[in-house]
């Protein structure tokens, strides 16, 4: 289930590309409901659900990067990820949007 899962956050993540590749390329700006084509890529690179109008894909992605940023903080108390096992640390690149192949994680 969680390589079917990793293979469709790939898939998606290139799929979705050019869009991704139009949020980073604009100057720094808050996303939008307005940013519809840029609000599904984003989920799809978190591995977030694309459901819903743009609102709450909005809400969604900020909820994740809140989480995301908390989680951040007790990595930096605790050493950066120093004692995180290669599991561990798949888990939390691929929470950040990273694409962590399988055999990478064993």
């Amino acid at each position: 289930i969680e390589t079917k899962r990793r293979e469709k956050q790939a898939e998606r993540a290139r799929a979705m590309s050019p869009d991704l590749r139009g949020l980073l390329s604009r100057p720094i700006q808050p996303l939008t409901q307005n940013d519809r084509a840029e609000l599904v890529a984003l989920c799809n690179v978190l591995a977030l659900s694309t459901f819903g109008p743009p609102p709450t894909r909005l809400r969604r992605i900020r909820k994740h990067l809140t989480r995301v940023a908390e989680d951040d903080k007790m990595l930096a108390a605790e050493g950066f990820g120093a004692r995180l096992n290669a599991v561990e640390l798949g888990e939390a690149l691929e929470e950040r949007g990273m694409y962590v192949p399988v055999h990478h994680r064993l």
